[in-house]
């Protein structure tokens, strides 16, 4: 054959992770609820210690296969942090970045004691590292929603056809159990307490029943 036909195989490297690896990071939370109340009873003392461990890798993964046109991670030396918004400025006492590997890094965030609110932070990667007017030059690669609030999240059962309601009829035929009203199945579910980023649950007459 002659030479100008000649193929040549070009060896491609290794990717870093496995894409397995970088669809389980990009399931890690959105968003953390962390108490500042060092007086409410918590499941484990970590949840009103006052600080978040954020892993960056869900930042890396998702960057990497839902941002970038190229399917490459970001680029950048410099990584920082911003507070993108917030409902209470005394809310974050510290914001730092434990450098490591894009599996190993983390965001560091301590709250103050006795604050509530919610926030926004983000995590930016980039060559400049500087801000100009308030703002950080480097492009946000994943921002996170840190939840304060003043009282323990909970949950509340809501079933749609009850006695109490008046779903149930009562009715002497015993071939039936619990007939209801509607044309449907009885269903029962179980809804947070309140809405997303609220200090408090909802009051008691919005409990089921």
């Amino acid at each position: 054959m002659p030479t100008a036909f000649e193929t040549e195989f070009i060896s491609s490297s290794n990717e870093e992770y496995a894409l397995s690896t970088l669809n389980t990071w990009t399931k890690e939370p959105n968003s953390y609820v962390e108490y500042t109340n060092n007086s409410l009873i918590t499941q484990t003392p970590a949840d009103k210690d006052r600080v978040i461990e954020i892993p960056l890798r869900k930042a890396y993964a998702m960057y990497k296969l839902h941002l970038s046109t190229t399917g490459e991670y970001p680029q950048g030396s410099v990584k920082s942090t911003s507070v993108v918004w917030t409902t209470n400025t005394g809310l974050i006492q510290n914001m730092q970045i434990i450098d490591g590997t894009k599996e190993t890094a983390k965001l560091i965030v301590t709250l103050n004691e006795n604050q509530y609110g919610n926030a926004v932070v983000a995590f930016h990667l980039g060559n400049s590292g500087q801000w100009v007017n308030g703002k950080m030059q480097d492009p946000i690669i994943w921002s996170w929603h840190i939840w304060a609030p003043e009282t323990i999240v909970g949950s509340l059962d809501y079933e749609t056809e009850t006695s109490t309601n008046g779903g149930i009829i009562n009715a002497s035929n015993t071939a039936f159990v619990n007939p209801v009203k509607s044309i449907g199945v009885p269903l029962k579910t179980t809804f947070m307490d309140r809405d997303l980023g609220a200090l408090m649950m909802f009051p008691e007459e919005a409990s089921a029943g």
